[in-house]
């Protein structure tokens, strides 16, 4: 299974309305507290290992995540649940395997269930702002991107706002350009402005 993202930052007055038609589509709702231990091999940058500590720590799900080059942000991911382990274990594990913790990413997430296979997520993350996410599980790339345009531009224009723009990096990312700067990072990050 392929998951398929697209982010758009946005401000308070939007932020209103966008959760407002988030209640109204929904099939469920839930706030949800996420810490994000972000670990990978050296060599291997483009597959990483998330640790996310949800509501402190009384779930604890490890993520295998591969990137797949796409016009939105593409993984192939494997989920591992864990209860009533110290997330401390599964670090120091990860880290005697070799791998190098990059950075943590906190954030509140306000989830949204749209579908079995589509959710929707306002996301308050430390460092960066607020942002509106997309989701879609699909199979196929290109049925995927096409339910995945077709749910952000209805949400949008909903919500009054006629220009945006599409971001398709990772919060990892962003988090690490602000850190690092623009030394050795991939700074193309946007798409088009679209107009729905």
């Amino acid at each position: 299974m392929l998951e398929l993202e697209v982010k758009v930052k946005v401000d308070y007055e939007s932020l209103r309305r966008i959760r407002e038609i988030l209640r109204n589509i929904s099939l469920s709702h839930k706030t949800i507290k996420q810490e994000d231990h972000i670990m990978s091999l050296k060599p291997d940058e483009q597959k990483f290992v998330k640790i996310r500590i949800e509501n402190e720590r009384r779930k604890v799900i490890v993520i295998v995540k591969r990137k797949v080059k796409s016009k939105f942000k593409v993984h192939s991911e494997k989920e591992f649940h864990f209860d009533n382990i110290k997330p401390e274990i599964l670090i120091n594990l990860f880290k005697e395997l070799g791998y190098e913790e990059k950075l943590i990413v906190s954030k509140v997430r306000e989830e949204y269930m749209l579908s079995d296979s589509i959710k929707a997520c306002i996301d308050e993350v430390e460092g960066l702002g607020t942002f509106l996410e997309v989701e879609v599980i699909s199979k196929d790339l290109k049925e995927g991107r096409e339910k995945l345009e077709r749910i952000i531009e209805y949400i949008l224009s909903k919500a009054g706002i006629k220009h945006y723009r599409v971001i398709n990096k990772s919060y990892i990312e962003m988090l690490l350009e602000e850190k690092m700067g623009d030394e050795g990072l991939n700074t193309d990050g946007y798409d088009d402005v679209f107009a729905p």
